[in-house]
């Protein structure tokens, strides 16, 4: 049944040898992987994000302070204190309106 869907509808690869499925295969597996990184925020980010929204939320702050005067501080203080390198993780941190929204609800 499978054979018949690769000729009928995938003709100009159902003559290719296994090793080309194989290799599709693993190039497939690989781009997900490295996918699933890029965009995995890390735990320790996301606990910070987590924080600074119920501060938010304490204060009864816009929403939107988060990105517009949190986030930009905590990059200064961090790169004067500890260098570039600290607080380009800072910009991982999400603050955005919609995020803070979210968690301050959940």
């Amino acid at each position: 049944k499978l054979k018949r869907h690769l000729d009928q509808n995938h003709s100009h690869i159902s003559k290719k040898s296994s090793d080309y499925f194989t290799r599709l295969l693993s190039s497939q597996k690989k781009n997900s992987t490295f996918m699933e990184k890029r965009l995995k925020i890390s735990d320790k980010s996301l606990l910070c994000s987590f924080k600074i929204s119920e501060l938010i939320a304490k204060k009864k702050k816009p929403h939107t302070i988060g990105e517009e005067l949190i986030l930009p501080a905590c990059k200064e203080i961090v790169d004067v204190m500890f260098g570039k390198e600290a607080a380009e993780q800072i910009s991982n941190i999400p603050l955005s309106n919609d995020t803070v929204r979210r968690r301050i609800i959940t």
